[in-house]
């Protein structure tokens, strides 16, 4: 779905149980904040031209046994690569919430904008939802 950054506390977001440590999901690119789309989503805290990488995934390989045991909450966060690997999305690349007219789209393991973005708009991708 980051390199490590100087990171600011985001003040004043109201942050869902089991995602109290929010101001590690903010750098000088995107921050997470209250969406109007869903819960939380990834915001542009600059301005992003097209085919510009936005936001570059570290997600976490789970075996499969870790993936049996993924608890429901955490269940949307489920994604398969290409090379069939199940893995856990972390943040701040989780909190990218789904569009029908998406600004990114994923290429490997980043997401990259499709058009320009401007700062403040929500990032979004057109990816399938599970049941």
């Amino acid at each position: 779905m980051v390199g490590q950054r100087p990171l600011k506390p985001l003040i004043g977001v109201r942050i869902p149980v089991g995602q109290q440590n929010m101001n590690e999901f903010e750098n000088e690119n995107i921050f997470v904040g209250p969406s109007q789309i869903e819960g939380l989503g990834v915001f542009a805290k600059r301005n992003f031209v097209k085919g510009e990488t936005v936001l570059r995934w570290n997600p976490k390989a789970l075996t499969e046994q870790e993936f049996k045991n993924i608890p429901p909450e955490q269940k949307r966060y489920l994604f398969k690569l290409e090379n069939g690997i199940n893995v856990l999305m972390q943040s701040p690349e989780k909190f990218v919430n789904s569009s029908d007219s998406p600004n990114t789209h994923t290429v490997g393991q980043s997401d990259v904008a499709i058009r320009d973005i401007k700062v403040g708009e929500e990032i979004t991708s057109n990816y399938p939802l599970g049941d």
